[in-house]
């Protein structure tokens, strides 16, 4: 008996995609290395009358997804590290004459599922209605955030006009003078200090008697009587 060669099926920072009517060999190697590999063997075929098919397949950093027929059977085994492995095929009282396929993974940071048409229908479904409330969601956060901003700019310009209206000037009992532009509040002069300038300037000047300084008068003549140097 010939010994076939396996059949290659690689996605490296790209997609393989298999659908329609394709045939499987009976030895096969899947490779999705940041890249994307999805099989329908829904309507595939299967030369020689095979009993057993094989397939090995390698994920990193990527996904691949199986799609069997109803009535398959399937003998999975595999390793996943950081990834989801997800094998759904449900079982049949009745053999259905379809070859055994037998699947083995290595998973690394990845997605693999091992599926029949209606189990993918349905997650197809949920991940569809997942993605729209997750939109829906930051649309709402979205609205909420400018609401809030909103807000916020309302009640600092509540607050700013009205101080912003008001002129800034401290009256000093209610005087402030009108050639002052500045702002600030004038100096208001009270008897007292009024009063004690007065008293000041008095000091410095002397006392005052008919308009002229008091002097003793026995100093000028003594003054007026000694001889002239």
């Amino acid at each position: 008996m010939a010994k076939h060669k396996p059949a290659k099926m690689l996605a490296v920072l790209g997609r393989c995609r298999r659908t329609g009517r394709w045939r499987v060999g009976r030895r096969s190697v899947v490779l999705a290395v940041l890249g994307a590999c999805r099989l329908d063997m829904r309507s595939s075929f299967v030369e020689d009358d095979e009993d057993e098919m094989k397939m090995k397949v390698t994920v990193f950093l990527g996904s691949a997804v199986f799609i069997l027929p109803d009535g398959a059977e399937v003998r999975p085994s595999g390793m996943s590290v950081l990834s989801v492995s997800l094998v759904d095929v449900p079982e049949h009282p009745e053999p259905s004459g379809l070859p055994t396929l037998e699947i083995e993974w290595t998973c690394v940071l990845g997605r693999l599922q091992i599926v029949t048409g209606p189990a993918l229908e349905l997650l197809e479904a949920a991940a569809v209605e997942a993605k729209a409330a997750g939109r829906k969601g930051r649309g709402n956060s979205k609205s909420k955030g400018r609401k809030k901003d909103v807000a916020v700019v309302d009640v600092e310009a509540s607050v700013v006009e009205p101080l912003a209206a008001e002129p800034v000037a401290v009256l000093a009992e209610g005087v402030l003078d009108s050639d002052d532009q500045s702002g600030f509040p004038a100096e208001v002069e009270t008897d007292e200090a009024v009063a004690d300038t007065a008293a000041v300037e008095a000091e410095a000047e002397g006392p005052v008697v008919d308009g002229a300084s008091a002097v003793d008068e026995a100093s000028v003549a003594e003054i007026l009587i000694s001889p002239s140097r």
